[in-house]
């Protein structure tokens, strides 16, 4: 049975022991199907932790999900809805910051997806390294491929450009962390598809920049 308590990733282990003041980790969300009357969008979401929490955080989630393996989209299929509140209960109450970059009007073909995910992806990591001088990002890992071919490049360009950062990618399953920007990103979601209010405690928290990097205003309705 898995520890969700520990990373089981080595590499992480070895990374998080260079002490980068925050860490983010990453995870994505867009309109995957067209939905009438709501424009497509792309955000990345970025949870930041201090290093020295790490352990704490990572316990407190793996208490919070019931020590199995989370995924916002299971539970709430599952009916486990009030698990997913408490969660994000959680993320307020820790007070770590969360970060959103999102493209509101991006294409909606695969491509253009392709697209919105690199320039999303691209500004969050200049502004997680430029206004929060973080040097260790991890992000969800995608499918192997295109996808994941497509984030090594667009890893690889950061790296030469930006000083002193470090970007790798994990599987949720061997690091926990990996949860907090899923729920961000599922709930962002359901708040500019369904106009829903699961995100709205975490706006007490989040900042949000335009994919240009220039900031919205704090407010759920600026998303729309």
């Amino acid at each position: 049975m898995t520890d969700f308590t520990k990373t089981t990733d080595s590499k992480l282990k070895r990374l998080y022991q260079r002490k980068s003041a925050l860490v983010a980790f990453l995870d994505e969300s867009y309109l995957s199907v067209p939905v009438a009357g709501v424009p497509f969008y792309y955000a990345m979401t970025a949870v930041l932790i201090p290093s020295d929490d790490l352990d704490s955080v990572r316990w407190a989630y793996a208490e919070r999900a019931g020590h199995e393996k989370w995924h916002t989209t299971e539970r709430f299929r599952d009916g486990r809805s009030h698990e997913i509140a408490e969660f994000v209960d959680l993320l307020v109450a820790e007070a770590d910051p969360v970060v959103i970059v999102v493209q509101i009007d991006a294409g909606p073909d695969r491509d253009d997806v392709e697209s919105a995910r690199r320039v999303c992806f691209t500004t969050m990591v200049e502004i997680l390294h430029d206004e929060h001088d973080v040097e260790l990002v991890v992000y969800e890992r995608r499918r192997p491929g295109t996808e994941q071919g497509n984030d090594s490049e667009t890893a690889t360009a950061l790296r030469k450009s930006l000083e002193r950062l470090t970007i790798v990618d994990a599987w949720s399953g061997s690091e926990p962390l990996l949860w907090g920007p899923d729920i961000v990103a599922w709930t962002l979601q359901r708040r500019l598809v369904r106009d829903e209010a699961w995100f709205d405690p975490l706006l007490s928290v989040t900042t949000i920049y335009r994919v240009d990097g220039s900031g919205m205003t704090g407010t759920a309705s600026s998303l729309k």
